[in-house]
């Protein structure tokens, strides 16, 4: 009998042993022999044909395996388990009674990670198969490690990005307050400390925040989305520097009560109709202000950082800011670069100048990322989070001694996401404050519930609250298939979008959430971009059918008579109008309604104007696709083209055709929702109609006519 293993062995006696050989007395014996030893899951079969049915079928950390056997030998089924990169670190260890050297290098060459030759040694393969096993074990750990540091890099990263501005934001800022902003941002690492956010506030005003946090990587990300969360959501002083650096000082301090990290930065307040900007400075670098009249100033931001102290004796600063003037804002990186080449900040700051102007004589509109890509270019082994931030100011009162001529009063262009409100359905604090913290970030109003059945009682208390639903498949007490089922059979709850999120990336799981009425998904961990794009497309599309639907509720009735008809159409406006008009003629009139709309709409923008999938998707994610929409229905090769409708009474019920002026396109891969763009921001109509408003849908070739039937009850 073997001895008792040490303690430290024993994953290595508890790892799955596979011995294969036709012959049943080696496999009895060597099976006992590693029992003795104390291996406690040894499995023996008796051909290469059951090796691979049990090693596709079951987890091995060990595969012992005869050379020579009937059928599938050892060195085909080496040849195959080298082939499934699900196996590439199966130890495999080829027992043979063949010495001759070219024998056992055809046994390498296949795979074998070693050979052991009859008659063997019973000790000596023992320990060629606890050694073969260990390594393997800790190889499978540390790739586990491995890949859990990646996933924790990836999240880290996706909060980073949190506290970065989003371009939607940005565009609201600049038309409503006149103030253009561009930045470039580079981390160190993977990921970095340094931040920056601007907030649309209001009446002119535009509230600004820049922080260099001590330290690298993600122990610096970290504190830089705590330093977020203390500014997300603003309070209602937001337009106070002085009552903001208060409360950045007094939160970053409780968190951090041995002073052992702080955050250099800056909170100030832009305001238009006054022509300047206000700010509260801690511990930052000078920032560089150009004038429109060709002057540079220094603009002091020294001060003791945010975090040292609740007491900090912070003072207010102001600066009068006019018609196009520029600041900038930069971190640390490029001043000690600078200085590591004899550069003086004054020097920095005519560096910075030149660069400007270089890049307006080049026409590049992102001079941030012009300085930032210049300075990486000539310092490529900066080894500190680099961030420039740069603010200009088209639309801002021209200065008479330093105050604005006319001042501007105008209304607050509304963030992208304003008035939409979004339940999130996570049992995971962690990832509720995640989603919460970079949509509110995107103006929406975000309400929470840790499990399915918390979400259901809200949703029943509430039902017309909620634009969408982010949804995690799995939970405790109801997980999120079961509340989607509960969903769909409440005639309330069934038309509000459900956007599922889950761990599970398989197409398997994408496919059976679509089929259980999910048309958006998401899969973890997140990616904002996708994130954004997915809601933004959710909740447009619940308020668009939203609007038709009550449009449909207004109808007259007045085609109710009507046998066969044909309508023109060449806008969207026209569209949706002739979609409810024609929908109230049908018994399910507000699901008709969306179907019909979506096939006029699909009929002008991808038939007539020939905005195609990839032009779309770039138009929504630019926020430009009406104003493509009309540039193109203004040309002469495209405006011109009318799409039609026509409807006809028949026995079984009624038929709709759709036409377009349009060359056509091919329509089979949207006839359903592929999971391989379920996480698009659009190209689910066609499916949805086909699945939720017809009875038949058909296209006809060359992809420019449609055809639907909706039965009438008999």
């Amino acid at each position: 009998m073997g001895s008792a293993p040490p303690s430290g062995e024993r994953s290595v006696l508890d790892a799955s042993i596979l011995v294969v050989d036709d012959l049943e007395t080696n496999r009895m014996m060597i099976s006992a022999l590693l029992a003795r030893h104390g291996f406690t899951q040894v499995k023996c079969v008796d051909g290469g044909e059951a090796a691979l049915a049990a090693l596709s079928s079951q987890r091995v950390d060990c595969l012992l395996l005869d050379l020579v056997m009937p059928g599938i030998g050892g060195l085909e089924v080496c040849r195959r388990v080298r082939s499934n990169p699900a196996l590439a670190g199966l130890p495999i260890l080829i027992q043979t009674a063949m010495t001759a050297r070219d024998e056992v290098l055809a046994a390498f060459d296949a795979g074998a990670t070693d050979v052991i030759h009859k008659p063997f040694d019973p000790r000596e393969l023992v320990s060629r198969v606890s050694v073969h096993t260990a390594n393997a074990l800790m190889s499978r750990a540390m790739r586990l490690d491995n890949t859990r540091m990646v996933n924790e890099l990836a999240e880290a990263a996706l909060l980073m990005t949190s506290v970065l501005p989003r371009t939607e934001t940005l565009k609201a800022i600049r038309t409503a307050a006149g103030i253009a902003f561009d930045w470039f941002s580079r981390p160190c690492s993977a990921v970095g400390g340094d931040l920056w956010q601007a907030w649309l506030l209001g009446g002119g005003k535009v509230a600004l925040f820049f922080g260099d946090v001590s330290g690298h990587g993600i122990g610096a990300a970290l504190r830089a989305f705590s330093t977020h969360s203390v500014l997300s959501p603003l309070p209602s002083f937001a337009d106070d520097p002085l009552k903001m650096a208060a409360l950045l000082d007094c939160r970053l301090v409780s968190v951090d009560r041995d002073h052992h990290h702080f955050v250099a930065g800056v909170y100030g307040v832009f305001d238009r109709v006054e022509g300047c900007f206000s700010y509260v400075a801690a511990g930052l670098r000078n920032a560089v202000l150009l004038r429109a009249d060709g002057r540079r100033e220094a603009l002091k931001l020294s001060g003791l950082p945010f975090g040292l102290t609740e007491d900090a004796g912070r003072q207010l600063g102001r600066v009068a800011i006019g018609k196009g003037d520029r600041l900038l804002i930069y971190s640390d990186a490029l001043v000690e670069q600078a200085a590591e080449g004899s550069m003086t900040e004054t020097a920095l700051a005519g560096w910075i100048e030149e660069q400007v102007a270089r890049a307006g004589e080049t026409g590049e509109a992102e001079v941030a990322r012009h300085l930032g890509k210049t300075f990486l270019a000539s310092n490529p082994d900066c080894a500190d989070d680099l961030l420039l931030v740069s603010a200009t100011f088209p639309d801002y009162p021209v200065l008479v001694n330093g105050r604005p001529l006319h001042p501007f009063t105008g209304p607050a262009e509304l963030l992208p996401g304003h008035g939409a409100s979004l339940l999130v359905v996570d049992d995971m604090p962690m990832n509720r404050k995640l989603l919460d913290t970079m949509l509110k970030a995107e103006g929406y109003a975000i309400a929470e519930a840790e499990d399915g059945l918390v979400a259901l009682e809200r949703l029943q208390a509430e039902p017309e609250r909620f634009d969408a639903i982010l949804l995690d498949r799995q939970m405790p007490r109801m997980d999120g298939m079961t509340l989607l089922r509960h969903l769909k059979s409440d005639i309330r709850l069934a038309q509000i979008p459900v956007i599922m999120q889950t761990a599970f990336g398989s197409s398997e799981d994408i496919a059976e959430g679509i089929q259980a009425g999910v048309f958006y998904y998401l899969v973890k961990p997140l990616q904002l971009q996708i994130l954004s794009s997915v809601v933004k497309a959710a909740v447009a599309d619940h308020r668009r059918a939203q609007k038709l639907r009550t449009d449909l509720r207004r109808q007259s009735g007045t085609l109710a008579l009507l046998e066969q008809g044909e309508f023109a159409f060449r806008t969207l406006a026209e569209a949706d109008w002739l979609a409810v008009a024609l929908a109230s003629l049908c018994p399910w009139a507000p699901d008709v309604v969306t179907g019909l709309s979506e096939l006029m709409v699909n009929a002008i923008e991808h038939g007539n104007l020939e905005i195609s999938y990839q032009e779309k998707t770039e138009f929504l994610t630019s926020g430009r696709l009406i104003e493509e929409i009309e540039a193109r229905l203004a040309r002469p090769d495209l405006g011109d083209r009318r799409a039609s409708i026509a409807v006809s009474r028949e026995p079984q019920g009624l038929r709709f055709t759709v036409r377009d002026q349009g060359p056509g396109f091919d329509w089979r891969p949207y006839m359903d929702i592929s999971p391989e763009r379920a996480f698009h921001s659009h190209g689910r109509g066609i499916a949805i109609a086909r699945r939720l408003s017809f009875d038949t849908l058909a296209y006809h070739e060359p992809g420019n006519v449609v055809e639907v039937a909706v039965a009438m009850p008999s």
